[in-house]
């Protein structure tokens, strides 16, 4: 709790240090540009990949994911940030810092939403199949 007052006291727009809609773009552009960005380019290296080794499904499965965060995902989040630099004209590294956690969050928070939910939906899908209630 005192972590994320301590980040929110560096929104307030009384402080003058990052105002709350360039930390709004930042959050709106980590989830929604970085997000689905890395999202088509982690779906093509997979299908890159299982096109040119297909048979290879020991190293691939294991690492695949290791190889493809710091090399699509990571670039990626620097775009909302670049982006908001440019429009706003921010020069103070705590605001650039703030800024730059903002678009780790909304980039945490899509793939929280849309990553997660959909491997749960699958496993309740495939228990509901697999085991069905007696008697209901």
């Amino acid at each position: 709790m005192r972590f994320l007052l301590f980040g929110l006291s560096f929104i307030s727009p009384r402080s003058g240090s990052c105002p709350g809609f360039q930390f709004f773009f930042s959050l709106l552009g980590g989830g929604f540009i970085a997000g689905w960005l890395s999202s088509f380019a982690n779906t093509y290296f997979h299908e890159m990949i299982q096109a040119v080794a297909p048979n290879s499904d020991f190293f691939w499965n294991q690492y695949e994911s290791a190889i493809a965060g710091p090399l699509f995902e990571e670039p990626f989040k620097l775009i909302p940030i670049f982006f908001v630099l440019y429009l706003f004209n921010v020069r103070r590294i705590k605001s650039i810092f703030l800024l730059a956690i903002a678009s780790g969050l909304g980039f945490q928070i899509v793939e929280d939403f849309c990553l997660y939910p959909s491997r749960h939906a699958r496993r309740i899908l495939l228990r509901s199949i697999w085991y069905p209630r007696v008697g209901s």
